[in-house]
C-alpha cells in the first residue's frame, strides 16, 4: 500500500471526538494521549482505506482511524487504537490477555 501521509487531512484537534471504541481500546493498551496526538498530527505512515472509509495513520507503535463526522466534515472522530506493528502486538498479548471478543489477526499468530 503506498504511503499518502502528505494527502492526510489535518485535524484540528479541538474538533476531535474521541469514540468509546477508541477510548476503551488505548485504555486497555496503556497508550498515552500524547502518543495518539503524535499519531495524528506527525504520522510516519497514512492511508485512505476504501473498506473502513476512514483515514489511517501509523507512528511508532501506534495506528489509529479517523474520519470527518457525518454530519459536519470540519470536525473528526477517532475510530479505533491499534498496535502498528506484530512485534507490539505479540508483546502485549504476551503481558495481558486479549480482551474478550477479541483474538490476535491472522499474521501475528504464532
Amino acid at each position: 500500500m503506498k504511503n499518502q501521509v502528505a494527502s492526510l487531512p489535518r485535524v484540528d484537534m479541538a474538533s476531535l471526538r474521541i469514540s468509546k471504541h477508541a477510548v476503551e481500546r488505548a485504555l486497555d493498551m496503556g497508550i498515552e494521549g500524547d502518543e495518539i496526538v503524535g499519531t495524528i498530527t506527525k504520522p510516519e505512515y497514512g492511508y485512505w482505506s476504501n473498506k473502513h472509509q476512514a483515514w489511517c495513520a501509523k507512528r511508532g507503535r501506534v495506528a489509529i482511524g479517523f474520519r470527518a463526522e457525518d454530519h459536519d466534515p470540519n470536525s473528526w472522530v477517532l475510530l479505533t487504537v491499534l498496535w502498528a506493528t506484530e512485534d507490539a502486538w505479540e508483546q502485549d498479548a504476551a503481558v495481558a490477555p486479549l480482551s474478550t471478543g477479541r483474538s490476535l489477526k491472522k499474521g501475528w499468530e504464532k
